[in-house]
């Protein structure tokens, strides 16, 4: 993640980018649960930095290296190359437009190497698997198991306001969605002239593909689970870190001012993590700017024991009364 950061702007935005990643509720409340997503997120990280790294797939080593992540992410997850399908189109795009009729001559070679190390790796549980992962991760995206999760009025205004709130409240937090307003609109208009600059950028443009093709999948499909776009937040976490290290950059008293950027979200991030706060809970209409919990996060507890008997009843009151397993 600091390499992307470098890469979109300076090693300052690097730090920046992870120190908002690791303050993003939903990445450091997976992150406590027996859950995937946060090996996830480091994992297409990884392989995002290596496709650009590769500068369109030249860099041998690089390929390599995106065929190990990739296999890996595949055991990890069966939705992993939806985070790098638009990334890695819009690249090879750029290169056919290159290359011309020598396209496939060109990319023949690390292509072929790309999916020989990425199958390998891969085919160790698909081989005896596939079909039905294929089919689980259809109902689970968008079918019978889906439901249990979200609605299947996928296009109803109260459904997609309902999700997106659960993604500013549980997932980016309110406080960065609001800093990457401020801070997209501050930069539009100081750097109107160079917006068609970033726009053309691989880099830019690959991170920005990074979050809002997934974004897109999730919001009119079934299941609205907000775990499963937490292998984008990295991307959000890299272009606002981005945008505020552009635009801090003239400021005289910069440090200071990035210092404080992050005395609400570290507050936020102690307060879900260990009880303390120097504020109290506090709200603004349906915006929860700093809750005791969220939906992968809260407090610990405080007794000496899990709260077992209080999870079983609340099971039990799910299944309607009946015996439950």
């Amino acid at each position: 993640l600091y390499r992307l950061g470098e890469r979109l702007s300076s090693p300052t935005a690097g730090l920046l980018a992870v120190a908002i990643a690791m303050t993003m509720p939903l990445l450091y409340g997976v992150s406590r649960n027996f859950l995937v997503e946060y090996w996830l997120a480091a994992l297409v990280s990884g392989a995002v930095y290596h496709l650009l790294r590769s500068d369109g797939l030249r860099r041998m080593d690089s390929v390599r290296r995106l065929g190990a992540l990739l296999g890996l992410g595949l055991l990890l997850k069966s939705l992993f190359p939806l985070y790098l399908l638009a990334p890695a189109a819009d690249i090879l795009l750029r290169r056919r437009r290159e290359l011309g009729a020598s396209f496939w001559r060109e990319l023949e070679r690390p292509l072929k190497t790309l999916c020989l190390i990425a199958g390998a790796i891969a085919l160790s549980w698909y081989a005896h698997n596939l079909v039905t992962t294929v089919g689980y991760a259809l109902r689970a995206g968008f079918g019978d198991i889906a439901a249990h999760y979200g609605s299947t009025r996928v296009f109803s205004a109260e459904v997609l306001l309902g999700y997106w709130l659960k993604l500013i409240n549980g997932a980016f937090s309110p406080y960065y969605c609001a800093a990457a307003l401020a801070v997209g609109t501050a930069l539009a208009l100081r750097e109107r002239g160079r917006l068609g600059a970033l726009l053309r950028d691989p880099a830019w443009r690959a991170v920005a593909l990074w979050l809002l093709l997934p974004l897109a999948v999730a919001t009119i499909g079934v299941n609205k689970d907000v775990r499963f776009l937490a292998a984008s937040l990295p991307a959000a976490a890299l272009l606002l870190a981005a945008g505020l290290d552009r635009l801090t950059r003239p400021w005289p008293l910069r440090i200071v001012a990035l210092w404080a950027f992050f005395i609400f979200p570290a507050n936020y991030y102690v307060f879900q993590s260990f009880g303390p706060s120097l504020l109290p809970p506090l709200s603004l209409g349906p915006f929860l700017l700093l809750p005791p919990s969220s939906q992968y996060a809260g407090q610990p507890f405080t007794g000496a024991r899990w709260r077992q008997q209080w999870l079983v009843d609340e099971i039990n009151k799910e299944a309607g009364g009946r015996p439950a397993t």
